[in-house]
């Protein structure tokens, strides 16, 4: 008798710890599931947030568009010819051959740009200055050499010089490689400028002397023997 109480017993005890250990199972699952929400609600309330602020910021924005569009020109009555603008572009004299090699010959050409109000004076003007070099030996067939293009304001910056008597653009201009038939001895060089302030094109052109080796003409050395 005694010892069929005591199998009860011991069952009854190892159903209780299972419910306990299921039960235990449980709440930390639901803990879980708690926290997961809390941390969802929080990113939620972060997100919220974030775009209100960026309705407030956005309203800002057309709100103060909307005074600009409704306010008078701060520049009202004032047009291009009020302002000292490019009137013109010169090629300056000292524009010629040069070699870039440092061997004998020129294998290219630096142009000397200045761009000028009406009045003659320099003026540091942003624009694409396009240059082509032209072979006129034969009259009314000109052949095109080369043609640049420089327009970015980091090579526009770096190509101005500033100073007594030196206010220009330089620009170097080689010939291409293996530039068959050769360069002339006159090379004419044209600078077109496209005037990003009026939208306005300059041009000039002028020509220019090449010094050139020619193969035929070099003088052999003489033999040592």
């Amino acid at each position: 008798m005694t010892r069929h109480t005591s199998n009860r017993t011991a069952r009854h005890g190892v159903v209780a710890l299972g419910l306990l250990a299921t039960t235990l199972a449980g709440c930390v699952n639901e803990s879980s599931t708690i926290r997961a929400l809390q941390e969802r609600v929080t990113a939620l309330e972060t997100d919220r947030q974030r775009c209100t602020q960026a309705l407030a910021d956005r309203d800002a924005i057309i709100s103060d568009l909307r005074r600009r569009v409704g306010a008078e020109p701060a520049f009202e009555g004032i047009n291009l010819d009020d302002l000292f603008t490019v009137d013109r572009i010169e090629i300056v004299s000292q524009t010629g051959g040069a070699s870039f090699d440092n061997q004998p010959g020129d294998d290219g050409v630096i142009v000397y740009v200045r761009p000028l109000d009406a009045d003659g004076d320099f003026l540091k003007a942003a624009g694409q200055f396009t240059i082509q070099l032209l072979d006129l030996t034969h009259p009314g067939a000109p052949r095109s050499l080369a043609t640049y293009v420089f327009s970015k304001k980091q090579e526009l910056a770096a190509a101005w010089y500033g100073g007594l008597l030196t206010n220009h653009y330089t620009f170097r201009c080689a010939f291409p490689p293996r530039l068959n038939p050769r360069p002339p001895r006159e090379v004419q060089v044209r600078v077109v400028m496209l005037d990003w302030l009026t939208g306005r094109e300059f041009s000039d052109t002028r020509t220019v002397h090449i010094e050139r080796i020619d193969p035929e003409n070099t003088v052999a050395p003489a033999s040592t023997q």
